[in-house]
């Protein structure tokens, strides 16, 4: 059923295909004389804010699926009579963050079927259906499977109704679309919009890329910025940070030293500006690929980088964890030392407490940023986290051990690196490794059931390691009591029992092996 026709459509068409604020005729006072306000119309609304309210009220008590003889008739209802084309923007706008992106599609199909006026530009413009696009992409990114065919629809009917599909319109399509759908549409947009939108390319190619991304296919998200590059198309901070991102994820850290090169290359006059994400990223792939020094490298370099721009603050706190990961993965406990001790100086001082206050940056310092976002406590317990498993990994013991035990609110990965260094330690000292294990684990609950699960393995470990098989077995015997116990801890109960000649081992055996 076709949508009813809406009193004053007509006029709504009136603003311009850019969406501009559409001159309404009347000027500011009344008769359209020119001069100030009267007194009596100050603070008055203006009449399209006030008709894009009645509109939202109306659209906003319609489901999401409402059929557009519905959304019709609300609109109708409405009297949208004063709406420009920039009003209507703006009311598909909200609609996409209210995420009620099936209504934004019926109310586009609506204002199509309206008549209007010899002259006036046509009902939906540009602008509105990249807007409808754009809400479709976000709710592909929230897995509406239905999303992705809705855009490929809203961009053939642009193409029907002499709409001419800019780079914004491509780069929307493609982000919600499936990878296969995504690559059709890069092809399409390469033969038919690259040559007249240069300078929006980089939108689309990087929307491919993170298509690609959220398929898991890191490798064809670096194809395609190979693709990019052959067509003469220079990629954007934005493209080469999905690049290092599939790196990251392809443990290829000679590749994102490479493609972190070209974004230097990018701000060769301001190295400075560098963006902190980018870094952190490049060097998270350097570390999982195993070239810890090359992460390493990376943060000195953007550390000498920040402070030859007089930017106090330094690295930011995804620049430090990636640091401290690729201590931890080196075994360089030293300089994981130093560089948490740096951090926490930061922040106001030595202690580096979840109260403290950063000291030096200014607006925009990401630093800064973390600690009035709420998330202090977090970013230190991880940086922490990363400081005890260095010391781990270097077979500094004792330190991983006292690190963990002196940090406020320490993570559950944090427990689990020091009750390994308990182990470790049981092979030299024995019962006092395994008492320091047990203190450990009964003073931090795990903040969810995966981190409880790995904490008592470790747990067990560090007893089986001390010898302390008895106190195993009880420990065992707790776990078992709240459900907890898995294979890799009934495969050490059972070794507890054989240990320590209990006749409980037959049955602990037979658990293990149905385990």
């Amino acid at each position: 059923t076709p949508p009813p026709p809406i009193e004053g459509a007509t006029n709504a068409a009136r603003g311009g295909d850019d969406g501009g604020d559409g001159s309404r005729g009347g000027g500011g006072s009344k008769g359209g004389r020119s001069g100030k306000r009267s007194s009596a119309g100050r603070g008055r609304a203006k009449p399209g804010r006030a008709a894009v309210g009645r509109v939202l009220h109306k659209l906003r008590s319609l489901p999401d699926g409402a059929s557009s003889s519905e959304v019709g008739l609300a609109l109708g209802a409405a009297r949208p009579s004063q709406l420009s084309a920039r009003d209507y923007t703006t009311v598909l706008t909200t609609l996409r963050s209210e995420r009620k992106w099936r209504t934004a599609l019926q109310l586009s199909e609506v204002l199509a079927a309206q008549p209007r006026e010899e002259g006036a530009p046509a009902l939906p413009n540009r602008l509105h259906y990249n807007a409808l696009l754009a809400a479709c992409a976000d709710a592909a990114r929230r897995r509406d499977a239905a999303a992705g065919d809705a855009a490929l629809g809203v961009l053939r009917k642009m193409e029907e109704r002499g709409v001419e599909p800019d780079s914004r319109s491509f780069s929307a399509a493609v982000a919600a679309a499936e990878p296969a759908g995504a690559e059709g549409l890069l092809a399409e947009f390469e033969s038919s919009a690259l040559a007249s939108d240069p300078e929006g390319a980089p939108f689309v190619y990087c929307a491919a890329m993170r298509a690609s991304l959220r398929a898991g296919e890191w490798k064809a998200a670096l194809s395609l910025l190979d693709r990019m590059r052959a067509r003469g198309v220079d990629p954007d901070s934005h493209c080469l940070g999905a690049a290092l991102e599939a790196c990251r994820a392809g443990r290829d850290g000679e590749r994102a030293e490479a493609e972190l090169a070209a974004a230097r290359t990018m701000h060769a006059d301001a190295p400075h500006r560098l963006s902190g994400v980018l870094v952190s990223t490049a060097m998270g792939a350097c570390v999982r690929g195993g070239r810890w020094e090359s992460a390493l490298a990376i943060f000195d370099a953007h550390a000498a980088d920040l402070a030859a721009g007089s930017q106090d603050a330094g690295p930011d706190p995804f620049c430090y964890a990636a640091a401290l990961a690729a201590c931890r993965r080196g075994g360089q406990a030293a300089r994981a030392v130093g560089l948490l001790a740096r951090f926490e100086e930061k922040l106001g001082g030595e202690a580096g407490g979840e109260d403290a206050q950063p000291t030096g940056g200014g607006e925009g310092d990401p630093l800064r940023a973390t600690v009035e976002g709420g998330q202090l406590r977090a970013t230190l317990a991880h940086l922490r986290e990363q400081t005890v498993g260095a010391c781990l990994a270097a077979g500094w013991l004792d330190e991983a051990v006292e690190r963990h035990r002196g940090a406020r609110s320490p993570s559950d990965r944090s427990l689990v690196f020091a009750l390994r260094a308990c182990g470790q330690l049981g092979l030299l000292r024995g019962a006092d490794a395994s008492s320091t294990a047990l203190q450990l684990h009964a003073a931090q609950p795990a903040a969810d059931l995966a981190g409880q699960i790995e904490a008592d393995e470790a747990l067990l470990s560090a007893l089986a390691s001390c010898g302390a098989w008895p106190a195993l077995l009880a420990a065992y015997d707790d776990l078992a009591a709240e459900s907890k116990a898995r294979r890799p801890c009934l495969n050490l109960a059972a070794q507890a029992a054989r240990a320590t000649d209990s006749d409980r081992a037959p049955e602990l055996a037979a658990l293990a092996a149905a385990a």
